[in-house]
């Protein structure tokens, strides 16, 4: 099969990361490890190489955690940044893979608005001195840039090139507002029947899901025996789960599914299957898959399907602080079942 679209991955000076270094990844990747230890700011960083960086996906990561988006002020992007300053002083870089964002101050512009101006070029070409990000992609390649000012980001993007798709299933589920345009993704794959397939592994009984339109995301349940349509939330919160993971993964096509405390709502009964349908789908829709985890069932599910998924690579990486220093040890599908079977604490 096709290679991860990451086949490693390293993030320098974002969030808690002065370095991080994922040297293998496979087509489904599991993160463990305590609270606070950067699992999801993985997430975030897979998040913004996906959109190379795109405004919308900013602000939602900085929004998230309640650090507060202003397209008029620069230091609102100050949070990303290793050591988390209070506010942007000079030029500051971040990097994800192939990508390197720099936010600066007061970097001087020449006519045209070229951020890295030739040092030979006359003062009398300069013409201010903005606040501005840089978004480029080794080997110095620049894809789009922006500046910041009083009326908001003036954003130059004729050189960036399409995005990757990326879907998020948070710890509390998939966004409301994103439900219908996947269900209407999803209805026009071969794949339409998948929402029905995984709800039937916690209720036997369901014949058919639809959806309300109108953009609310009201999820409705035909269940044998009873004449009306049902709520999809009276089948509890493992069925909207499971409902928002089979929409997100079709919904990730070619690109990215990220999942943040994959076991939230599932039953360690049925987590095996959840992860086989993750496996199987993720090779056939060429879909790279990262989610998190703090429970050993989820992780001893996690490695049975990867064992039976034999085309499929699963990787699990813990990250563990030692003494103020991040380490990665990761884990394929052999070692996975050695340390579950052994009962090894690898979270």
């Amino acid at each position: 099969m096709a290679e991860p679209h990451l086949p490693s991955l390293v993030i320098e000076g974002f969030r808690g990361f002065k370095k991080l270094e994922l040297r293998k990844l496979g087509h489904v990747n599991l993160l463990v490890g305590k609270n606070g230890v950067g699992k999801s700011s993985v997430l975030d960083a897979v998040r913004l190489y996906a959109s190379q960086f795109g405004f919308a996906e900013l602000a939602e990561v900085l929004n998230a955690r309640d650090e507060l988006w202003d397209p008029k002020d620069l230091n609102c992007l100050s949070p990303l940044f290793h050591g988390r300053r209070a506010q942007i002083t000079a030029a500051t870089e971040l990097s994800i893979g192939r990508l390197r964002f720099t936010a600066t101050r007061g970097e001087e512009i020449p006519n045209g608005y070229d951020p890295r101006p030739d040092p030979v070029v006359s003062q009398a070409k300069l013409v201010k001195r903005v606040p501005l990000v840089l978004v480029e992609s080794a080997p110095a390649e620049k894809l789009w840039w922006a500046e910041f000012t009083g009326q908001g980001v003036r954003v130059d993007v004729s050189e960036r090139p399409p995005v990757t798709p990326c879907v998020l299933v948070s710890a509390d589920g998939l966004r409301k507002d994103l439900v219908e345009g996947l269900w209407n993704r999803v209805q026009e794959t071969d794949h339409f029947d998948l929402p029905n397939e995984v709800l039937r592994l916690i209720h036997a009984d369901v014949l058919r899901v639809a959806l309300e339109t109108g953009g609310l995301g009201r999820v409705r349940v035909k269940l044998r025996g009873v004449d009306k349509l049902m709520p999809l939330k009276v089948l509890g919160d493992g069925a909207s789960r499971i409902f928002g993971l089979s929409l997100a993964l079709v919904g990730a096509r070619d690109g990215f599914l990220l999942i943040d405390e994959f076991e939230n709502g599932l039953h360690h009964s049925i987590q095996q299957q959840i992860w086989q349908f993750v496996f199987e789908l993720s090779s056939k829709l060429h879909v790279q898959v990262f989610a998190t985890t703090h429970s050993n069932d989820c992780l001893e599910a996690f490695s049975k399907a990867a064992n039976r998924a034999a085309d499929v690579e699963g990787v699990v990486s813990r990250l563990v602080e030692v003494d103020g220093e991040l380490h990665v040890a990761q884990y394929d599908e052999r070692l996975i079942e050695f340390v579950t079977r052994e009962m090894v604490e690898i979270r």
